[in-house]
């Protein structure tokens, strides 16, 4: 038996954040939410053009956001120094390169 992942997966994101929310209160639930929007769904976005796994998918963006994010806010930060503008020009950055690729590329087609 297969688990459908377009029904699961926004079912678990909001019982763990409900949870999070009663145990740890509404600002870590925002936290929460922050690091999903800024970290996870980029990478998600980039990935989901690409024939892989959903499982695979969400993993990958895991760990890519958590790669790509904190590299290119240091160097944009090397370049502008400032942290605060390093950091909303990397979240402009990674949504903008989720988006482009997201709308550009065609997801792959299979005869099967």
């Amino acid at each position: 038996m297969k688990i459908d992942s377009n029904k699961t997966g926004p079912a678990a994101f909001l019982i763990i954040l409900i949870a999070v929310t009663v145990t740890f209160g509404l600002g870590a639930a925002v936290l929460l939410l922050g690091m999903v929007l800024i970290y996870f769904l980029p990478s998600y976005l980039v990935l989901k053009r690409f024939d892989i796994d959903p499982t695979e998918r969400v993993f990958l963006s895991f760990f890519l956001g958590f790669g790509i994010f904190p590299v290119l806010a240091y160097y944009i930060g090397l370049l502008v120094h400032s942290f605060r503008l390093a950091v909303v020009l990397s979240i402009f950055v990674m949504m903008s390169t989720a988006i482009a690729v997201y709308i550009l590329k065609k997801p792959k087609t299979s005869l099967v």
